[in-house]
């Protein structure tokens, strides 16, 4: 055939849905409804062809000649086949056709969301179609989170409490989608379960975006007072603290014997991701510390416990709050120093790397210093909240009640804070250093014991190593760093003693 030809007749195919878009609509609802007769093949093409159409002619029920009421009753027999692949294509084709509030109305007064739901709950082989109803969900949020269907959020929920055990692989997906719907609709959410759900698999996720996504979720609705009753503060953020504060914790009572130091240890990293992520926010910051029996009176009560795990593991939380680096595990307080000494060399200064840039960066002070920083703003509120609770009596007892590398990090992090304490702190502040006499009294007293006495005088040692580490400050590692700045400084010399003699020159004159 001449290629004019097959190009006339190919117009002249796509040009049929513009001219008889009621005639085509008609023929596809038709094969989609029939139950016998019809391949599932056929539908499976009948229903692809509607979405050529829809995309074609627009949603105009005047050109389409059907109502929207009947082409839904049409559409949802397609979600009854049994071929799984005839029912994902029945949901995208619904997705395609919701386009607006009326349309989602209908929808739902068709009880279609039942359906739906059912295509969530199916067996998990069945990963194509879970997809597409998935993705009609999120479409039903975007066009209107209000009109949500409860049925469709029990199925999410279901999904997210117990996927993990059954290694559903669409666990994160419907998490993802319970998220979206409690910042846009949280009444529905909260009223079926669905933030306990969420709180439930934060400790369940190790992995640091999604750990963060899930509790800040929850913090937003805390934020805001529409949303904030939703919440009950007392009771459920502070689920997050559970593997720290509780020493028998089992997240699933179904964990065997042999994998419980695995899980233990999994459940503290993902804590640990949710308590930082909670400590920045302002949200997190004020129902973690409010008065009386707060989550952070737990977490500093707990390091007076004698638990070796569970001390490491909250001085990592605390360094990581405090943006501060942690130290190398050891029992030699020289090495743990000098891994924490901002002069020491770094991976990033590497000749192939950053260089000196990246030496500078880290070494030089930033040239806004003598601005407000608002970071020291928020580091010397959550600080203050911290010492008003304990944390520096509690670090004390930490390091005098055992010799390990917990000890060295403790001792290391005291330092830190006491140091942050005296840079950003007010200076009327200073009931901080209260500590400080208590440890002395230990390191100079005779009515404890001897090995404890000695952890204290020792410590002392240590804290003044560690200041003349701050007091000598960060110092250029490269000797090509180290000619910029004394080159630098001279030239700033010569230029201020210039400005100086210009100034004195024109006040002589």
């Amino acid at each position: 055939m001449h290629p004019f030809y097959s190009l006339l007749a190919a117009l002249s195919f796509i040009s049929r849905d513009y001219i008889y878009p009621a005639d085509n609509l008609r023929e596809i609802l038709q094969n989609v409804a029939k139950h016998q007769g019809v391949s599932n093949m056929r539908k499976l093409g009948h229903l692809n062809n509607f979405i050529k159409l829809l995309c074609n002619v627009g949603h105009w029920e005047e050109k389409l000649c059907f109502t929207y009421e009947e082409i839904i009753i049409c559409l949802r027999l397609a979600l009854l086949n049994e071929a799984k692949e005839v029912r994902a294509a029945g949901l995208r084709a619904l997705r395609y056709l919701i386009r607006d509030s009326s349309i989602l109305q209908k929808v739902l007064m068709l009880r279609v969301d039942y359906l739906i739901a059912r295509c969530i709950d199916i067996q998990q082989s069945n990963e194509v179609e879970r997809t597409q109803a998935l993705r009609l969900v999120r479409k039903m949020i975007t066009v209107n989170a209000a009109l949500f269907p409860s049925s469709i959020t029990n199925s999410l929920i279901a999904v997210g409490n117990d996927g993990l055990q059954e290694r559903d692989r669409m666990v994160r997906a419907c998490l993802a989608i319970l998220c979206e719907l409690a910042l846009q609709n949280a009444e529905v959410v909260a009223l079926r379960g669905g933030l306990s759900t969420i709180l439930k698999n934060v400790i369940d996720c190790q992995l640091n975006r999604i750990n963060e996504a899930l509790i800040t979720t929850i913090l937003h609705l805390l934020n805001h007072p529409k949303t904030r009753k939703y919440v009950r503060a007392d009771v459920e953020l502070e689920q997050i603290l559970a593997p720290y504060t509780d020493f028998h914790y089992r997240h699933n009572p179904d964990t065997a014997e042999g994998q419980l130091k695995e899980d233990r240890e999994a459940r503290l990293l993902a804590s640990k991701m949710a308590i930082v992520a909670a400590f920045r926010s302002w949200a997190g910051i004020i129902n973690l510390c409010r008065p009386g029996n707060s989550g952070i009176q737990s977490l500093i009560g707990i390091l007076c416990i004698p638990n070796v795990e569970v001390r490491r593991g909250l001085l990592e939380v605390l360094y990581d709050i405090f943006r501060l680096p942690i130290p190398v595990t050891t029992q030699d307080f020289s090495e743990a120093l000098l891994s924490v000494d901002p002069s020491r060399f770094q991976d990033s200064w590497r000749l192939s790397d950053g260089f000196v840039a990246a030496e500078a960066k880290t070494i030089l002070p930033h040239r806004a210093r003598s601005r407000p920083d608002l970071m020291d703003n928020y580091l010397a509120l959550v600080l203050s909240a911290f010492i008003n609770n304990g944390l520096l009596e509690s670090l004390v007892d930490v390091l005098t009640s055992s010799d390990d590398d917990v000890s060295v990090r403790a001792i290391i992090l005291l330092g830190e804070l006491l140091h942050m304490a005296n840079t950003i702190l007010p200076y009327t502040y200073s009931h901080h250093l209260h500590c400080l006499p208590t440890l002395m009294n230990m390191a100079a007293s005779f009515d404890i014991s001897q090995e404890k006495r000695l952890r204290a005088s020792a410590a002392v040692n240590s804290l003044k190593r560690f200041h003349e580490m701050k007091k000598r400050g960060a110092k250029p590692y490269s000797l090509y760093l180290d000619h910029i700045t004394h080159k630098s400084s001279s030239i700033t010399q010569k230029r201020d003693h210039h400005l100086r003699v210009q100034k004195d020159i024109f006040i002589l004159k």
